[in-house]
């Protein structure tokens, strides 16, 4: 354990400055590297104020019941699941909250068109192709179309992308703690940074996560990959199926997987795809097990996102993508953005997660909302 003894104010300023770089050791640090299975804690208490008279009632009531004694928000690190995520427990003990998540790095496969011309695929008898090869004629993923891999024929999953590094990175500051995830694969060349910050004094109740990915590689049969960023949650929480995306940064939107109201779904193909929904600024979901809990990200951009479905009791955003098929929608090239190198273009975005009893206390998303645009 290495502690590095500096003001506090060397860190501040670089950090909201936005020039903050996570491995420089800027001196105001107690830093250490987390071995597999050890826990970091650090309780931070926030001395009660006056309820703001803007804040639902419910809050306020919850507020004086404190008696203007201290409340406590912790996160800790609770270990890593063999889907190479890092577990957190996230503690709020005026609102009774605690509950675990994990944070990782998955793709799916963009499924490629099977290599017919117009001419060779009409000589071939169709009783003879099995489904993949049916559908797949002029149908590949592209700029427009999200159109995942099919697995047997029908199912589409998604993988883990990377390797996870156990040796976390913990950097304790005045008024803000930081941990430092790396996710690295020198062989297949993929490379992500996780930084996940928790402050009381600057971020309220909500996390902050900033995802730093490089350029995504290309298989050696030249296909590219569909990245998204995860959070899963544990103890007994259950969305069963149904979590809200904002329309246009404005109303959310209750969603249902597989569930269509104005005819009856039934997409046994795009399973994946036919659940995405355009996430502006926010998605959310609910634990239907009557524990009150509510989790809202909000993101810093436009994304595809959805939640329960690539894991259970999950969100996923999709952070980058790269194809290098024309999905004959109009754009008449591949989604394979590429610098000078011809390497796929490094991604970095900045996602805010809140999680709170959605009776006693108020959403923090429109506060976010504001700050983001």
């Amino acid at each position: 354990m290495e502690f590095v003894d500096v003001p506090a104010d060397v860190f501040e300023q670089a950090h909201f400055k936005n020039d903050f770089e996570p491995f420089t050791d800027y001196t105001i640090f107690i830093q250490y590297t987390l071995k597999p299975n050890e826990v970091a804690f650090f309780l931070i208490k926030q001395q009660m104020q006056d309820p703001d008279p803007t804040e639902d009632a419910p809050a306020a009531t919850a507020t004086k019941a404190m008696n203007d004694s201290d409340q406590g928000t912790s996160l800790s690190i609770q270990g890593f699941s063999p889907e190479g995520q890092v577990i957190f427990k996230y503690e709020n003990q005026a609102q009774q909250v605690s509950q675990s998540f994990g944070v990782g790095l998955r793709y799916y496969k963009p499924h490629l068109e099977v290599q017919y011309t117009d001419e060779s695929y009409e000589d071939i008898d169709e009783k003879f192709l099995d489904p993949i090869q049916k559908i797949s004629k002029t149908k590949g993923e592209g700029a427009y179309v999200l159109r995942p891999e099919w697995e047997n024929g029908f199912n589409q999953y998604s993988y883990q992308y990377s390797s996870l590094d156990t040796n976390v990175v913990y950097q304790q500051g005045k008024n803000l703690d930081q941990y430092t995830i790396v996710f690295n694969n020198a062989t297949l060349q993929q490379q992500g940074v996780v930084t996940v910050r928790f402050s009381p004094k600057y971020f309220q109740e909500l996390i902050e996560f900033e995802v730093e990915l490089n350029g995504i590689p290309l298989s050696k049969n030249g296909r590219g990959k569909d990245l998204t960023v995860n959070w899963q949650f544990f103890d007994g929480f259950d969305p069963r199926g149904v979590f809200w995306t904002d329309s246009n940064e404005l109303a959310m939107v209750e969603r249902h997987l597989y569930t269509r109201d104005s005819y009856l779904y039934d997409e046994s193909h795009s399973n994946i795809s036919s659940n995405y929904y355009p996430v502006d600024s926010a998605i959310a979901m609910r634990d239907q097990n009557g524990s009150n809990l509510q989790v809202t990200i909000m993101n810093d951009r436009a994304q595809g996102g959805s939640a329960d479905l690539s894991q259970k009791a999950s969100i996923e955003l999709m952070q980058n993508r790269r194809t290098t098929e024309d999905d004959n929608k109009g754009v008449i090239e591949p989604l394979n953005e590429t610098d000078r190198d011809g390497v796929g273009l490094k991604t970095t975005a900045k996602y805010y997660m809140q999680i709170f009893d959605f009776v006693s206390a108020k959403s923090k998303q429109r506060t976010q909302q504001i700050l983001i645009d």
